[in-house]
């Protein structure tokens, strides 16, 4: 027999930390907008590149490009839909009533994202171990959502 009081217990714990990590996400994405935009005004002063190599300054346009500040945004927006979303999560969990999957798919969705783009833009093995305990994350928060409101449903929850 499952312990709902547990799985409540264990998914409000797990809301709690995904609510941590995004907001160090958003807060990373407000530091990463500042620096890209004053990136982009010092490529544009010669005092500034002379003292880069012409290999570091492609390394640094590259890494303004209108793609990547796309994918920044998105991430960035994303981040904030997961943390109201879990916040309303969270509020329906305290009046008992069924938890919404969108928070943890979208996490799942930006995260396997991130692993693949992390391929294709510099293998980065510490990269990849902190998008794979992400994947874990919302994965695992996914299944005792799920066991959460089958056990609703049911009537079995205690």
């Amino acid at each position: 027999m499952i312990s709902y009081e547990k799985v409540r217990q264990t998914l409000r714990t797990l809301n709690i930390t995904v609510l941590v990590l995004e907001f160090i996400s958003v807060l990373l994405g407000i530091l990463s907008f500042i620096g890209i935009f004053t990136l982009r005004a010092n490529l544009e002063n010669e005092e500034v590149t002379s003292a880069y190599t012409a290999e570091q300054l492609e390394a640094l346009r590259a890494s303004i490009t209108p793609f990547a500040i796309f994918i920044s945004v998105v991430t960035f927006v994303i981040s904030v839909a997961i943390i109201v979303l879990v916040f309303r999560n969270l509020s329906k969990q305290k009046d008992g009533e069924e938890i919404s999957y969108i928070p943890y798919f979208l996490g799942m969705g930006v995260t396997v994202f991130n692993i693949i783009y992390s391929f294709t833009s510099g293998f980065n093995i510490w990269g990849l171990l902190i998008q794979g305990i992400f994947l874990a994350l919302y994965v695992y928060a996914f299944v005792e959502a799920r066991t959460l409101n089958e056990g609703n449903t049911t009537g079995d929850a205690s």
